[in-house]
């Protein structure tokens, strides 16, 4: 199958420079997806100072996607329930209620006349943070109280961690293809519990540490052997020792405000990963 490219936040912003007044390239705007991570982020931007950027971001998406063929990525949960454990989808109001708040925006005249909508996606947003947060809070209690998990335990806890969530049985748990299938994340996270680990001071809710947390979410995806990740954030370089790092593709913000380099850019990893599919 063709690549599948999608972004973070930071990226749907920059894309606003580079594309604002120049649209990308016809060819390229059938190989992206939308990380909903990323989209809700920005929406509830627009209930903050940055605003007015977020609008221009918003609006910028008609110069990059074709917004009626481009799908936007199911919520992890989902992820989980269909690609790792095979089980049957379940239909969430997620990317209903996104694309109605982007067409919103999109019709709207300025940020105030969604900032009450994007108010409440920022409330959303922030819980989901929080959640998340905690959750990584308690597994570092653990760490620090009792000492760093043997592998094969560690192993198995973050496993069923991904069977609860998908909201299956443990006994469904095959660990190594777990591993194996979400192994950016599972490198991500491992390497991130380490670090905090070892730093006595490290609060898991602080800004920097919950944004650390939602992050490491947009590698859920790379569960696909198709997604590709686009990014200018060095800390995915947490990952690096997975397999799946090489369809992390880093790229400095400079590369992303430019017309030419983000196509560039864009149209390297297409090429890249059709040829490596031909291989």
């Amino acid at each position: 199958m063709p690549p599948t490219i999608y972004f973070d936040t930071n990226v749907f912003r920059y894309f606003a420079t580079a594309f604002r007044d120049d649209p990308i390239d016809a060819d390229l705007r059938d190989y992206f997806a939308i990380s909903p991570f990323s989209l809700l982020e920005l929406i509830s931007q627009l209930a903050t100072t940055g605003a007015q950027e977020a609008f221009v971001a918003i609006h910028t998406m008609l110069n990059v996607y074709k917004l009626e063929n481009t799908g936007i990525l199911p919520w992890p949960e989902e992820v989980f329930r269909v690609l790792i454990f095979g089980a049957s989808p379940e239909q969430g109001d997620l990317a209903k209620l996104l694309n109605t708040a982007t067409q919103n925006v999109l019709n709207a005249n300025s940020p105030a006349d969604v900032e009450a909508e994007a108010r409440e996606l920022r409330e959303f947003l922030n819980k989901v943070k929080y959640g998340t947060a905690e959750n990584f809070a308690h597994l570092l209690t653990s760490w620090r109280n009792d000492g760093a998990l043997e592998d094969g335990e560690h192993r198995r806890i973050f496993a069923e961690s991904i069977a609860h969530r998908a909201g299956v049985s443990k006994e469904n748990v095959k660990v190594d293809s777990i591993i194996e299938k979400l192994n950016a994340y599972w490198e991500y996270e491992s390497t991130r519990l380490e670090i905090a680990g070892n730093e006595p001071e490290y609060n898991p809710h602080t800004h920097e540490h919950e944004n650390d947390t939602f992050d490491a979410e947009q590698l859920v995806y790379l569960a696909h052997p198709d997604l590709h990740f686009l990014t200018s954030d060095g800390g995915f370089r947490k990952a690096s020792a997975s397999a799946q790092y090489t369809r992390i593709h880093r790229a400095p913000q400079n590369v992303f405000v430019d017309h030419k380099l983000a196509i560039d850019l864009i149209r390297s990893v297409v090429q890249g990963a059709s040829t490596s599919g031909q291989a």
